[in-house]
């Protein structure tokens, strides 16, 4: 089994990650999970979700240099994930 310290990952964007960037990555996205999710059942989406869930996320994650703009696109997308709306690209045959 290979060493965690040892282990590295390579994302698509951003830098080279470690375990604990990993980790730490997981926590943040069950916080976009969760905050987005009690939001909505207080009836808030669109706009007015984003406005209401990004300032916490953000402040729970406080190191991670994600602008507001970007943080209320997550939002978003983790609002039609969690309604079962979010598109992704299909492939087309040629």
């Amino acid at each position: 089994m290979p060493d965690a310290a040892q282990t590295r990952y390579v994302p698509g964007h951003g830098d080279v990650a470690d375990v604990k960037d990993v980790e730490d990555f997981r926590t943040y996205l069950l916080d976009l999970k969760r905050l987005t999710a009690q939001a909505r059942k207080g009836g808030l989406k669109d706009d007015a979700l984003a406005k209401v869930v990004t300032p916490k996320l953000k402040a729970l994650h406080p190191d991670w240099t994600i602008s507001d703009r970007a943080a209320a696109f997550e939002v978003r997308y983790m609002d039609q994930e969690l309604a079962g709306t979010k598109k992704r690209p299909v492939p087309q045959p040629e």
